[in-house]
């Protein structure tokens, strides 16, 4: 008797102990896992590759990446986040730059080419750049009633003439009854560098560009319209300037959740 019923108890106490394990065994331990994404978008402000074609992993992830011109950005476009292939391609289709470029997860992101090709790589200067456009999940439209603008310097190298920094006089130009010119922003801007200047009021800009001792221009921006952002990015020949004025109205914000 004595020896059935410790049996008894030990079987009671091995089957409750089985139950315990199996009931641990179905409670979701492990959060579902979230799709990540990100965006992109590409611009061309090479010197010299005049039209380009870009493969993500070897797929053109938007239409407008088939033909960028100089001087041109593509729209925004979702990406998986991780280390991509990009690859460029002139207008006679012929590779001419690969790299592989790593993407964070729900970042927002414009990825600037610049600078001159050749293929003799100790005379190329043609390579990347990123300017961080801020989270997916994070407004970045400029304060009620102003306008976001940003610039970007990829005036790299070519020929004889190096990269070089300048100085930035950033000014409204008030129009009416007296014109007057107020000074807004005074800055530096090194080569592959980026400045905002965030929030201003909309109107009529023009920059003082200043390179060193042997370069100064002063370049009319336009007007600004409230609600966009602007990027200017300057370009070509480091002692002669181009400019791709660049309004972007503010993607909308996104959930992390959904892809």
């Amino acid at each position: 008797m004595r020896l059935t019923f410790k049996g008894g108890i030990l079987y009671m106490a091995l089957s409750l102990f089985s139950l315990t394990l199996v009931s641990c065994v179905e409670e979701p331990t492990i959060p579902p896992v979230i799709d990540a994404f990100s965006e992109a978008r590409i611009v061309n402000v090479s010197s010299n590759v005049s039209q380009m074609k870009v493969t993500i992993d070897g797929k053109v992830l938007h239409s407008t990446l088939n033909v960028l011109k100089s001087g041109s950005a593509s729209e925004y476009f979702d990406i998986h986040p991780g280390k991509r292939v990009f690859e460029i391609f002139d207008s006679t289709n012929t590779s001419i730059y690969k790299k592989t470029i790593e993407i964070i997860s729900f970042d927002r992101t414009t990825i600037v080419f610049d600078g001159f090709y050749s293929p003799d790589e100790l005379v190329s200067t043609f390579a990347y750049l990123e300017v961080a456009d801020g989270l997916v999940y994070v407004s970045q439209a400029p304060k009620s009633g102003n306008a976001h603008l940003f610039f970007v310097n990829a005036a790299a190298t070519l020929d004889t003439l190096e990269a070089m920094s300048y100085g930035l006089q950033l000014s409204f130009v008030a129009t009416g009854d007296t014109a007057r010119v107020d000074t807004v922003l005074t800055t530096a801007l090194a080569f592959e560098g980026t400045k905002s200047a965030g929030n201003v009021v909309p109107g009529n800009y023009q920059v003082i560009v200043t390179g060193g001792t042997t370069y100064t221009d002063t370049l009319d921006l336009g007007n600004l319209t409230a609600g966009n952002k602007y990027y200017m990015f300057f370009y070509g020949k480091p002692n002669d300037l181009s400019v791709f004025n660049n309004s972007v109205v503010p993607p909308p914000i996104r959930s992390r959740d959904l892809l």
